[in-house]
């Protein structure tokens, strides 16, 4: 019995569940004979971009050109910047969060019913950093569209470039 769901599991056979119903045992010995006596763990799959050697090639290549361009130090002096928004309500995951009752009028009694609002109340804040530094929090105010001119008017010139100054002095730096 565990010779075969050895072998199973060595020739690639990965779902537990099947194996353990054709071998007659329960799952939870699969993952022991996994485990314990395979020191083999359980992975999920996992998507990822598809790079034929074309692409990987053109990866390299620019991989080599930034690691060249920065070998003085120069990245150092980059300024990255994001922004987020913030929202008041709850975050849940359907999946993860659940609500232990006996049943659903106790479930609903325990916050089964999550509500949500259209326009929830939200505050997006701006921010900077570098490898030695941190830009102060910029609160954009409710209601206010970011567009390209609020952006380079509130938030780079009255925000980014009298700090990176500041901080970076006579040193170049990159936004």
């Amino acid at each position: 019995m565990i010779r075969t769901t050895k072998r199973k599991v060595q020739r690639g056979e990965d779902n537990k569940r099947k194996i353990a119903r054709e071998e007659g045992i329960s799952e939870r010995t699969v993952r022991r004979i996994v485990k314990e006596d395979m020191k083999s763990k359980s992975y999920k799959k996992q998507e990822a971009h598809f790079l034929d050697e074309d692409m990987m090639k053109v990866r390299k290549q620019r991989c080599q050109t930034l690691l060249r361009r920065f070998q003085n130090d120069s990245h150092r002096s980059i300024v990255f910047s994001d922004e987020k928004m913030f929202t008041i309500e709850e975050k849940f995951n359907k999946q993860n969060n659940r609500i232990i009752a006996r049943n659903i009028e106790e479930a609903n009694q325990r916050g089964r019913i999550v509500k949500r609002r259209a326009f929830s109340k939200s505050v997006m804040v701006w921010a900077a950093i570098t490898s030695d530094g941190k830009s102060p929090l910029v609160f954009v105010e409710p209601g206010v569209k970011v567009k390209s001119q609020y952006y380079r008017e509130q938030i780079l010139d009255r925000v980014l470039l009298p700090w990176a100054r500041r901080h970076f002095g006579r040193r170049h730096w990159c936004f």
